[in-house]
């Protein structure tokens, strides 16, 4: 209902037109009609596959704009790979208010890195690396936010090949300017999705988070004072500033070992793997819902407070 309180701002939505196999996205179809939502646009990437195979030959959706047009959606077919040509129909598409949605169709041919050797595609390879780096900066040229499929993995367990795989393409994406990376969790190539490699995926993807951030450094990181007064050869232990600082500056794993040998000899010689079961096996018999800390709350209502004031919502 957001699109129909606020009319005068322009909604985006990007899909593949494999997954307009699923029900709930004709639902959002229907809905989106009988509201008459004119500043809503599908942008349904045409390129005839989904995971499975061709299109066609899954779950057939041709003539897919005739369809639409059924359901009261306003359709403009555009090729996929003039980027100036749908820059323009998007352009144009956000004026009209006609009271209908609008879908653009882009039509393209799916490109993606395939091996040779099997004749399959590759999630974790180097030049889906810098494919999606080199995606990304042509997005960025012309001022797109940008997802790419980093992250990823050819390897159907959780090991070693995973975790270099993910950790070194996730460092292309979003060294390249990237806004979201590919979906974690994943086994293979879209082949399954595995628990285990989710979780080991999130501590993955917190410690490159903390790679992508910075030390503060100013007057009060860093005091001339502090440094005078601890001297030649003494160290900072001691200092309160060390205590508050260290908590915000340094990233702490949950599962990455970073103990020493003896400790980890105590702890049985767990792995990485051996860690991410016992956490998934607590979190399918123990797990509680969360809910938003209170601070958070409060802010949330500023929020939605101000936009009822600006909207006449009151």
């Amino acid at each position: 209902m957001v699109c129909k309180k606020l009319r005068f701002l322009f909604s985006d939505k990007l899909l593949g037109d494999g997954g307009c196999d699923e029900g709930q996205v004709w639902e959002a179809f229907m809905f989106a009609a009988h509201n008459k939502l004119d500043n809503l646009v599908a942008i349904i990437d045409v390129n005839g596959y989904q995971v499975d195979g061709r299109t066609s030959e899954i779950l057939g959706i041709e003539p897919l704009d005739k369809k639409l047009k059924t359901f009261n959606w306003e359709v403009f077919n555009v090729d996929g790979h003039n980027i100036e040509l749908i820059i323009s129909t998007i352009n144009n598409v956000i004026s009209r208010k006609n009271k209908k949605p609008k879908t653009i169709l882009p039509k393209t041919v799916k490109a993606h890195i395939m091996s040779m050797r099997t004749a399959m595609i590759s999630f974790g390879s180097p030049e889906q690396g810098l494919t999606a780096a080199a995606i990304t900066q042509l997005a960025r040229s012309y001022g797109f936010p940008v997802y790419n499929n980093t992250g990823m993995t050819d390897s159907k367990i959780p090991d070693a090949q995973p975790g270099f795989e993910k950790a070194a393409t996730l460092m292309f994406g979003i060294l390249s300017g990237c806004d979201i990376f590919g979906h974690l969790g994943i086994s293979g190539a879209d082949n399954a999705a595995n628990l285990t490699q989710l979780i080991i995926d999130d501590e993955t993807a917190g410690y490159i988070k903390r790679m992508m951030g910075s030390f503060e450094v100013n007057d009060e990181t860093v005091s001339l004072a502090d440094i005078k007064e601890t001297g030649i050869g003494g160290n900072f232990l001691m200092n309160d500033k060390t205590l508050r600082d260290f908590k915000k500056e340094i990233w702490y794993p949950n599962i990455f070992d970073r103990f020493a040998w003896d400790r980890w000899e105590e702890k049985r010689e767990k792995s990485t793997i051996d860690l991410a079961l016992e956490i998934e096996e607590d979190i399918s018999l123990n797990h509680k819902q969360c809910f938003l800390e209170d601070s958070m709350r409060k802010e949330c209502k500023k929020v939605i407070e101000y936009f009822k004031k600006e909207l006449n919502l009151s």
